[in-house]
């Protein structure tokens, strides 16, 4: 029997090598990665010194480290034990198994064609003496096998989920491409089992680290279950390992390993979203089988392409969309991949000055090529529905595809911050509290919807709680500029210009004098008796304006503060001319208060359909 294919005994525990499972009593004890390898190695060599420079090249072969970070891993792996006997220190040297270790059988092994797990014994003479000792551990393999032949269904307090990045088993072998895309599909997929909470892609994305903590991970992200996977590729094959563990106390749901070659992945996923979803939710409707077992796309190469692009999606839009672009010329019908591409020019429109007609243009046809191809994808009818909300200002029909987009997907937190500031500007309050409400709870780290959930809440006469959500963001996240944009609107809003404006001030450095914070800036300076100052800077903005695209809006919210309606009226033609998605506030916004009594005011809502 090779070490490779081992399962040790030691006390009450059982350590399944290649499955890389640790089991007391027949339940799965929770390890990063790390603190597993540390673990095989101890036991390996039972009763012997393993130096910690020894360790450090087994843990981290590839990488040159601290030894601190052994150390950490050396505190997690006695931490998870709860018995600080096994791993005994020798100061100054390193570190021995100090348990009295059994190897007494091979691991178990899932067959590649069948779902049947078996067990190989080891056929060799036991003494006697050491019967009660091997039955014991036989009794804890048995366990497993039953574990990870039947997933047990989960207890009725187990209604959310976080899908984590996969990661590998071997460092050397990484490819965050495919352990993000690994993720995102399987999210995609158990989005469909309605009574199921499923963190969004955007949430996850952060835990990829290769020593994370997946009930850590799971605890911040606020879920009942975290689904922790590994992958390995081996020549032509790629191995995968799943667990499914309760994020209160680390107890196993569901547990399987299998093999599969490496253009199966998408068998790979057919099984895991199976495994997860018969453990979460054993009765499923035929239609949400179906949905449950659908693909993105067959292509493996245009599959590859796809999850690259998710790797830069956040971090570089521009970027990301060539890889999406690139995925849809291999398949056509790669419908995720169109609704990535949406997105993509959706945050460019959203989050820069320029004229933004082709921008909104290229989202719809990428849009509407994704919901052609499948009208079930919630991503899809989101991105339309915020180039209807945001730019034609169609907002029945924008709230058409916001509904829609949730009743496919009630987990798209994306879709019901968009259907929030909708609501918002249509003067439904309630509605609006209510979704980006949802939203933070569906996905509660991502700055972006701190932010909404903020806006909504001052856009609704709710400046107090505005304040405070928006300043606890930003002690978190003090280096990001929209953060301080809307806490000083928020504190401006509250009757506080002048915390406010110094805000504002604060954070003009780190946005690189960004227009839209220059432009709100003077309006809060207005608002705090410092007209003057006001002035000047809307003056460098107005030279600005002469020469390239500035925040029109917002100047004319600093001018309506002023008094001076024409000049308000003018930077509001311009932003009409624009199109710029921004200029919806204006039907909400307080700063546009003092223009509500103007002709002008009701002849541009009139034509905005307002």
């Amino acid at each position: 029997m090779s070490a490779e294919s081992a399962v040790y005994g030691f006390g009450s525990y059982v350590l399944d090598r290649p499955r890389r499972l640790l089991l007391r009593d027949g339940n799965a004890v929770a390890l990063t990665p790390k603190a597993f390898d540390l673990l095989t190695v101890l036991v390996e060599n039972e009763g012997r010194l393993v130096s910690k420079e020894a360790l450090m090249r087994a843990l981290w072969p590839d990488t040159v480290v601290e030894e601190s970070n052994l150390t950490f891993q050396v505190s997690a792996l006695r931490k998870a034990l709860g018995d600080g006997r096994y791993v005994v220190t020798i100061p100054g040297r390193g570190y021995q198994f100090a348990g009295a270790v059994e190897r007494v059988h091979e691991t178990v092994v899932e067959q590649e064609e069948r779902t049947t797990v078996t067990v190989s014994e080891e056929r060799r003479v036991i003494p006697w003496m050491a019967i009660a000792v091997a039955a014991a551990v036989a009794a804890a393999v048995a366990i497993a096998v039953v574990l990870l032949r039947r997933p047990a269904p989960a207890p009725p307090g187990v209604r959310s989920i976080a899908v984590l990045p996969f990661r590998p088993i071997v460092a050397a072998q990484r490819d965050e491409s495919l352990e993000l895309g690994m993720a995102d599909t399987l999210i995609t997929r158990l989005s469909h089992i309605p009574q199921l909470v499923v963190r969004p892609t955007s949430a996850v994305r952060r835990y990829s680290a290769l020593d994370q903590d997946p009930l850590a991970a799971g605890r911040e992200l606020r879920v009942d279950s975290v689904l922790d996977g590994n992958i390995q590729r081996a020549g032509d094959r790629v191995r995968v390992t799943v667990r499914l563990l309760r994020t209160t106390d680390g107890a196993p749901l569901w547990a399987t390993q299998f093999d599969q070659g490496a253009g199966d992945l998408f068998a790979v996923q057919d099984r895991v979203a199976d495994g997860v979803a018969r453990s979460i939710a054993p009765s499923l409707s035929g239609r949400q089988q179906q949905l449950l077992s659908k693909k993105p796309t067959r292509d493996l190469g245009a599959y590859q392409l796809y999850t690259q692009g998710l790797v830069y999606k956040e971090l570089d839009p521009a970027k990301a969309r060539e890889y999406f672009q690139r995925a849809v010329t291999r398949d056509e019908s790669f419908a995720a991949a169109w609704a990535a591409i949406a997105e993509t020019w959706l945050f460019r429109g959203r989050f820069t000055n320029y004229p933004p007609h082709d921008i909104f243009a290229n989202a719809r046809a990428a849009a509407e090529k994704a919901i052609e191809i499948d009208p079930d994808l919630s991503d899809a009818h989101a991105a339309l529905a915020s180039v209807f909300s945001d730019y034609e200002w169609r907002w029945n029909d924008a709230a058409r595809e916001y509904e829609t987009a949730i009743r496919l997907n009630p987990n798209n937190a994306t879709a019901h911050t968009g259907y929030a500031l909708l609501m918002m500007v249509r003067h439904d309050c309630g509605a609006a509290i209510q979704h980006v409400s949802r939203a933070a709870e569906l996905d509660p780290l991502p700055i972006n919807i701190g932010v909404s959930h903020g806006f909504v809440l001052r856009e609704c006469g709710r400046s107090d709680e505005a304040v405070q959500l928006l300043s606890e963001w930003r002690k978190r996240h003090p280096d990001v500029s929209p953060l301080g944009l809307h806490l000083g609107m928020a504190y401006t809003s509250a009757g506080k210009p002048a915390e406010g404006a110094k805000v504002m001030r604060e954070i003009l450095p780190m946005a690189h004098n960004n227009s839209q914070i220059q432009a709100l800036y003077a309006y809060a300076l207005v608002k705090s008796g410092g007209r003057d100052e006001a002035l000047r800077v809307l003056g460098q903005l107005e030279k600005i304006g002469e020469r390239e695209s500035v925040a029109s809006v917002n100047l004319a919210a600093a001018y309506a503060a002023l008094g001076n309606r024409d000049r308000a009226f003018f930077w509001l033609e311009r932003a009409y001319s624009d199109h710029l998605y921004l200029l919806r506030v204006v039907a909400v916004d307080p700063a546009y208060e003092p223009l509500r009594g103007d002709p002008r005011y009701a002849d541009l809502m009139r034509r905005m359909n307002l």
